[in-house]
């Protein structure tokens, strides 16, 4: 149970790392767009940027996009823990690329890795996010105005007049480069980094209520894991007690208490040769309910006297009628042990093996003398188990027959004593139920 609780929890993980991963990379297809529409507008010239530089953009961002989206199609690298990091650190790096290229007309695009960062349930990611984008937002107007990838009106209009700043990238009189540099990141890098941070902080919150889903999730997991082993034990309890009672009243039937699982066996079977017939109309639960309540349907013996019940010779007229009482007092006793613990119709299935399975097509059986297809389904498969049980059994009272006579009694009274359209499942079955008695 635990290797499967501990599977289960990180496939729950692998799962949401894989999927932000996949909306990571489509949100790199959106920017990759987003690019290639700048690309065409500036093509003609309806922005007014540096072409060289668009088209160095477009280049990049695509080329990452292709890169990461062959990754995460690999089942190998798409599952990896690791692969997370790859992708976030390919996305800062091309954010940082965009920004140092096109400068203060992508300043916005920085912000992008801590957005992409929320899909994933992870501090380590977040924090990777923000510390890229904080380094971003220094660096980025630095190694622009180093390279000269400025925006030369936006610094005509607030570089030269607050930071006082030459356009050329020489200095000026009063500020060498790289004082220069400073008032950069003064004026232009520490309010960036101010505001990125504050969308840090926002980012940490959502990343923190993501944890919590996540642990909830895996809480829930560990709850239902517990209930469910719980569950199984109370099944297995009640399953146990179902089998160890039944054995008790057939022991006193003269038998070795083994008739009701090896009846039950051969029900199982049965069952599951119709069930491999996809014309014939059953289903799973059907068969799980029958093959587990099949060991009760003697269990109405509990109130037959034990001068009758155990009798070695042959029972009068007045004995035989009491010991036919049995299958109605199996079935009262069912409806009272089964109340409130299985639904009706369970209860209903394991009513009707007790109280039907002496029941005869041919009308002759008991205890209400019912015909055909009048009889209950599994009432009828029952009766095949139980007499083929009898047969092939020693009793106090008899010796085992072979499994060839034994065959050949219950195809005898196929139509009469047995249900006729079972007869094909009971054949397909032979090999396996002899197989079975022998083991």
């Amino acid at each position: 149970m635990n290797q499967s609780l501990a599977d289960k929890k990180k496939q729950i993980r692998i799962d949401m790392e894989s999927e932000a991963n996949r909306y990571l990379v489509g949100a790199l297809l959106a920017i990759v767009l987003a690019m290639f529409v700048v690309f065409i507008l500036n093509e003609f010239e309806i922005f007014e940027l540096n072409k060289i530089l668009v088209r160095a953009c477009t280049i990049v961002s695509f080329a990452t996009y292709a890169v990461l989206s062959m990754i995460i199609r690999s089942k190998k690298f798409a599952s990896s823990p690791s692969i997370k990091f790859v992708i976030m650190g390919t996305t800062i790096a091309m954010v940082f690329f965009i920004a140092v290229m096109l400068n203060i007309n992508a300043t916005l695009i920085l912000v992008v890795p801590m957005l992409l960062a929320t899909q994933y349930s992870s501090y380590s990611i977040t924090l990777m996010a923000i510390c890229g984008s904080v380094l971003s937002s220094f660096a980025a107007p630095v190694c622009a105005y180093l390279l000269k990838t400025w925006n030369y009106k936006f610094l005509s209009g607030y570089l030269e007049t607050v930071c006082g700043i030459s356009i050329t990238g020489t200095g000026t009189a009063a500020y060498t480069t790289w004082q220069s540099v400073g008032r950069i990141l003064m004026f232009l890098g520490f309010p960036q980094v101010l505001a990125i941070m504050a969308i840090g902080v926002i980012i940490l919150a959502i990343t923190k209520s993501k944890i919590a889903n996540y642990k909830n999730q895996l809480r829930v997991l560990d709850l239902s894991e517990h209930l469910s082993a719980e569950l199984d034990r109370v099944n297995q309890i009640k399953n146990h007690t179902i089998i160890s009672f039944s054995d008790l009243i057939e022991s006193r039937d003269s038998n070795t208490g083994d008739h009701v699982r090896r009846t039950s066996s051969v029900v199982n079977i049965m069952l599951g040769a119709m069930l491999a017939d996809s014309e014939f109309q059953i289903d799973q639960n059907f068969a799980e309910t029958v093959v587990k309540y099949a060991p009760m349907h003697d269990i109405g013996k509990i109130a037959i006297d034990d001068s009758i019940l155990r009798k070695p010779g042959r029972l009068t007229a007045d004995e035989y009628e009491i010991i036919k009482t049995h299958s109605v007092k199996s079935a009262e006793i069912i409806r009272r042990i089964l109340e409130g613990v299985e639904d009706e119709n369970n209860i209903q299935i394991a009513a009707n093996l007790a109280l039907y399975h002496h029941e005869r097509p041919d009308g002759t059986g008991y205890p209400e003398g019912l015909k055909g297809s009048e009889i209950p389904l599994e009432a009828r498969i029952m009766a095949i188990a139980d007499v083929y049980d009898a047969l092939v059994s020693e009793r106090c009272y008899k010796k085992a027959m072979s499994f060839e006579e034994a065959f050949n009694v219950i195809e005898e009274g196929m139509g009469t004593q047995f249900d006729a359209s079972l007869n094909p499942y009971f054949i397909c079955s032979r090999e396996q139920i002899e197989k079975f008695y022998l083991e």
